[in-house]
């Protein structure tokens, strides 16, 4: 390293740093060398600015690098990127290109084109990777991870993680890579999927599918499409599946519909569970209508009758606590009562094969 020992100022000042305006450093200035020749760097007693067209014009900010970057929060910093702008207190943006932040104690990483734009006291989001992203000015520590064109809206620790336009609402709603969905139920889930939303009230989850909606309190769409699970109903799969009626679910299928308390429909298409604690396990155009009824399959049948049951086509029930059905063989029948327990069934062959009963 060379020294400025016994070297005079006219000597040495091309190698020297100093102010541009040869001014002393009071406000924040440029520097330039000794012939004037400006440097990509700017300093005041609190601020350093490295860059092309930087700014640092909060107190102790710091722009380190990049092109046409502002720093102008108190004690922000830019690393690198271009048209970038901290300006709230303690926010920090890393590379990327035209993001900007308004609120304090937020942080950008290498994303494009994204705004943080709370003024209020909500602080401390993160938006990393991605592009077109936005927390709005109604959320407090709003995450977003990747993807494109994720909006947070409103909200306390709001998440959204990948997928394309997707948008939060409530406190500690989550979109996990879907795209165009909407959870607008605070403590709510979008685990993938297109179109999907929940809404109304609070612990909603969608698995994924297309065009489903959870709504209101603890309901689920596990996937399927154009589905719809009220409060505290859930819907597995299939499509255009409705179940409304505490604690009633719907495994799967097209077209069927739950609208009662403690009811299930397995699987078929367009099966109706009208009756409390009634059942449909598959077929098509059934209807359980009487309470604890059930339907085992079959198709246009109709359980209208309490803690009645139906297997078969085209049966309307008669009679409560009854099994209704078509036909019934049976084989392999004892050809005596002896043994049998009371309400057992067995044929007599010294009457012609006559069917009885014990009584």
């Amino acid at each position: 390293m060379a020294s400025l020992a016994s070297v005079t100022p006219g000597a040495s000042y091309p190698g020297l740093i100093k102010t541009i305006d040869n001014l002393a450093l009071t406000g924040c200035s440029q520097l330039s060398d000794g012939c004037g020749n400006a440097l990509p760097i700017s300093v005041s007693p609190t601020v350093v600015a490295i860059g092309t067209s930087v700014s640092a014009a909060g107190s102790f900010s710091n722009v380190f690098g990049g092109v046409l970057n502002c720093s102008n929060g108190s004690c922000s910093l830019i690393s690198g990127g271009t048209s970038n702008c901290a300006l709230g207190a303690f926010s920090f943006v890393y590379g990327g290109s035209s993001n900007c932040i308004i609120t304090s104690c937020s942080a950008m990483v290498n994303t494009y084109s994204s705004q943080i734009i709370r003024t209020g006291t909500g602080s401390a989001h993160l938006i990393m990777g991605g592009r077109f992203h936005t927390i709005g000015d109604a959320c407090c520590q709003g995450t977003i991870l990747g993807g494109q064109s994720n909006n947070i809206v409103s909200g306390r620790r709001g998440m959204i993680l990948g997928g394309a336009s997707n948008t939060t609402y409530c406190s500690s709603s989550t979109v996990i890579g879907a795209s165009l969905s909407s959870s607008q139920s605070g403590y709510s889930v979008i685990a993938g999927g297109v179109c999907n939303c929940t809404y109304g009230g609070f612990d909603s989850f969608i698995g994924g599918g297309d065009f489903n909606q959870s709504v209101g309190n603890v309901s689920g769409v596990m996937g399927g499409c154009l589905n719809i699970a009220q409060t505290s109903t859930t819907v597995s799969g299939g499509c255009r599946n409705y179940a409304q009626g505490a604690f009633s679910s719907i495994n799967g299928g097209s077209s069927n519909c739950v609208t009662s308390g403690n009811s299930g429909i397995v699987a078929g298409c367009m099966n109706y569970a009208v009756g409390s604690f009634s059942s449909v396990v598959g077929g098509t155009n059934n209807c359980a209508i009487g309470a604890y009824s059930t339907i085992f399959g079959g198709q246009l049948n109709s359980a209208t009758c309490a803690n009645s049951a139906v297997f078969g086509c085209g049966i309307t029930t008669s009679m409560a606590c009854a099994l209704h059905t078509n036909r019934i063989v049976v084989t392999q029948l004892p050809s005596s009562s002896a043994g049998l327990p009371s309400g057992a069934m067995w044929y007599d062959p010294a009457a012609g094969n006559v069917v009885k009963y014990v009584p």
